[in-house]
């Protein structure tokens, strides 16, 4: 593994540490806020680094990963303007969810490329779709059921914004599966 790959592996593994601290504490506390930008700079510096590394003949994954990185932008924009967003936290809440879930399917696709022997080719891209398809359903359910998202009895921007997020995780897994569909192909 080179090492950009490392470092991209290492900020990876550093931003999900951080990410499960971050569900742990009441949201919005100085804490909270803290590793919220330690988690997105460890994102965007370990999204770069695999861009970087595969800039000469970029996977689709490399697509995934600048779609990552401007949901960080977007999470981050959304709270910034507060005043101005009805379900500001649920989007905010719902954004940093979606890239921890992107985070932790690409860790389970390297812990299963090493479990199957394979980090690249027809094996590995078969199994990476298979994660991607299955923690997207389980990620997703668990997320459009967490009330520190939502709220308890979520309003009306609430739930719009629990559709919108079940879409944009939906369709983001599809397209990325259907991209490496000729990688796993062979």
């Amino acid at each position: 593994m080179s090492v950009l790959g490392l470092f991209h592996a290492a900020c990876g593994l550093g931003a999900l540490l951080v990410a499960v601290a971050i569900i742990a504490l009441p949201k919005g506390s100085r804490a909270h806020r803290m590793l919220g930008w330690t988690y997105a700079c460890l994102m965007a510096m370990g999204l770069v680094a695999i861009l970087v590394r595969t800039r000469n003949a970029p996977p689709p994954f490399a697509g995934y990963a600048v779609f990552v990185i401007g949901l960080l932008i977007v999470a981050i924009v959304v709270s910034r303007r507060r005043a101005h967003i009805a379900a500001w936290r649920a989007w905010h809440g719902a954004l940093m969810s979606l890239t921890i879930m992107g985070a932790v399917i690409a860790f389970g696709s390297i812990v299963g490329g090493l479990a199957i022997g394979a980090s690249s080719g027809p094996p590995f891209y078969r199994l990476f779709n298979l994660l991607i398809v299955g923690m997207t359903a389980v990620g997703v359910a668990m997320i459009a059921s967490t009330s520190v998202i939502w709220g308890r009895q979520p309003r009306v921007p609430e739930r719009r914004a629990r559709v919108g997020f079940g879409v944009l995780s939906i369709a983001s897994s599809l397209a990325l599966v259907i991209a490496q569909v000729p990688l796993a192909s062979g």
